[in-house]
């Protein structure tokens, strides 16, 4: 090959190697993704998550205005949240994406099936993970149930907020972000809802049960049916009597088909007035069905959520009640007792008065015994008055305790997280969370409701004992040994038989203590 094409071709490879080397050295980095805000990498850490089809991740909360509520299912307080978030979501529609971090206080609120459940129950509709060991909870440096965070497009903390009744400064919060970043994403997140996957049912989540052992000439079940926001009566045999209220949540009075309740809770049945009252809990109201006027009207409540305060001069109907949750007379008919569960308290309505009045409670919560004001309760949920005693149980602190005379007295229960599924001397007795009771001379049945279990409190050996149930959410029948319970609220007694609420099972289930069987009552 002639020596000038050879220095030539050396030459071009030489010049080639330089081009690729520089090529090499010199191109310039492709630009790194800014890292993602440690708050939203912290709400999405855990994996099981409600109202979506699949677990969130950073960028799909990147850039939103979010309001996260940190919330446990079965705190009233945190009820109480919850219609203040529907109302901010929707004034705001897209704008603003609301998120719950559900860290459970009780063993049977870290269970997926109970936040499921929590979540129809209170008609939730935005995303939902479950804080099960308080990973979220810590990472943000949460100290009480509830707390609210608002949280701008960047990822910063904005406002943080306690306890309820913060509505109008969270709009606020979300008024002045808008203002400074007028464009965050709106782009809806994949929302698949618990609701949706609801079967259609005859009752849904039902709550207390009332007896009246003569009601049109023969024994009747009042049933609320609070999933559908109604009252259904029922003879014995499960045959329906009646259904009162629309079905659509709302607190108008009127006659049995126009009729608005909203998730009641508490019955009562009064033979001579010929009248049932209803705790219209989440109406904060309590409300009269007449049965010979066929109306239903509203005796005390405003229909917001009212403090721990009233006077014997304030009028009921102008007097805000809090989550009513049960009724009892007491001492005596017609001087209607009310759990004030939103207060942690128990009030007193003298029917011939029409007045309100504290029966003990100062509104704080928690366990102390004494007199009124020194007495705390912890969310009251169900009463029974038998006598000159009126036994209640206050769930946030797994106890059952009675008013006598004039003081609180506790039973069984020693603090707000001391619970568990134990049996034996009331001393060393557990509860967990439970809600609903009836009593007789002999003792207390007790709806057991996050040990999903009917316990028994004898009077006379101070022991508690089991029932039905073994602490674990079931639907099974038989015996009672065999049958399993899901959340049980209300009970109901005739003679040596029990009328349970299974409420997360959507059913009435009847208890034949003398034959030691369970079946279910089948409404017709």
């Amino acid at each position: 090959m002639d020596t000038g094409i050879m220095k030539f071709l050396f030459l071009g490879i030489i010049c080639l190697g330089i081009i690729a080397t520089g090529f090499f050295f010199f191109q310039s980095p492709s630009p790194k993704k800014a890292p993602l805000p440690k708050t939203l990498e912290w709400l999405t850490q855990e994996k099981e998550w409600f109202n979506v089809s699949r677990p969130l991740h950073p960028t799909d909360l990147h850039n939103r205005i979010l309001v996260v509520d940190f919330w446990t299912a079965g705190c009233i307080n945190c009820m109480h949240v919850m219609p203040e978030l529907a109302a901010l979501e929707d004034q705001f529609k897209e704008k603003i994406t609301v998120i719950g971090v559900h860290s459970g206080k009780f063993l049977s609120e870290h269970v997926e099936q109970t936040i499921r459940d929590a979540i129809k129950k209170h008609t939730i509709t935005h995303p939902v993970v479950n804080d099960k060991n308080f990973v979220i909870w810590k990472a943000f440096g949460v100290h009480s149930w509830p707390t609210l965070l608002v949280i701008d497009p960047n990822g910063r903390i904005y406002r943080e907020y306690q306890g309820e009744k913060h509505q109008d400064e969270i709009a606020r919060d979300i008024q002045e972000l808008l203002k400074q970043f007028p464009d965050p994403t709106t782009t809806p997140l994949s929302i698949k809802r618990e609701l949706e996957s609801e079967e259609k049912s005859v009752l849904l989540f039902p709550g207390k049960l009332c007896y009246a052992p003569n009601f049109q000439g023969k024994p009747a079940l009042f049933i609320a049916d609070s999933g559908h926001h109604n009252i259904v009566i029922t003879r014995l045999d499960g045959q329906i009597i009646q259904t009162i209220g629309s079905g659509k949540p709302g607190f108008a009075d009127g006659d049995f088909q126009n009729a608005e309740f909203n998730a009641p809770q508490g019955l009562l049945w009064h033979e001579e007035h010929n009248a049932l009252y209803v705790a219209d809990t989440k109406n904060h109201m309590l409300r009269k069905i007449d049965f010979d006027l066929k109306t239903v009207t509203r005796l005390a409540g405003t229909g917001g959520r009212g403090s721990h305060h009233v006077t014997t001069k304030d009028v009921p109907r102008d007097t805000a009640l809090a989550s009513p949750w049960d009724l009892a007379f007491f001492p005596a008919a017609p001087v209607i007792a009310i759990s004030q569960a939103g207060t942690h308290q128990i009030w007193l309505y003298e029917l011939s008065k029409n007045r309100l009045r504290i029966l003990t409670g100062n509104g704080r919560e928690g366990i102390k015994d004494g007199q009124h004001p020194y007495a705390t309760l912890a969310q009251p949920s169900g009463l029974a008055a038998v006598g000159d005693t009126l036994y209640f149980v206050d769930a946030e602190s797994s106890a059952l305790r009675i008013f006598k005379g004039h003081d609180v007295k506790t039973l069984i229960g020693k603090g707000l997280f001391n619970f568990g599924f134990t049996s034996g001397k009331a001393n060393d007795a557990q509860l967990q969370h439970p809600q609903g009771i009836v009593a007789d001379k002999n003792g207390v049945y007790i709806a057991d409701t996050y040990n999903h279990a009917i316990r028994f409190y004898n009077q006379e050996t101070h022991e508690l004992s089991t029932l039905i149930g073994n602490g674990i959410a079931g639907d099974a029948l038989g015996s009672l040994e065999q049958t399993q319970l899901n959340e049980p609220n209300g009970i109901a007694q005739v003679d040596n038989t029990l009328y349970i609420a299974d409420t997360n099972n959507h059913r009435i289930v009847i208890a034949y203590l003398a034959h030691q069987k369970c079946s279910v009552l089948n409404i017709k």
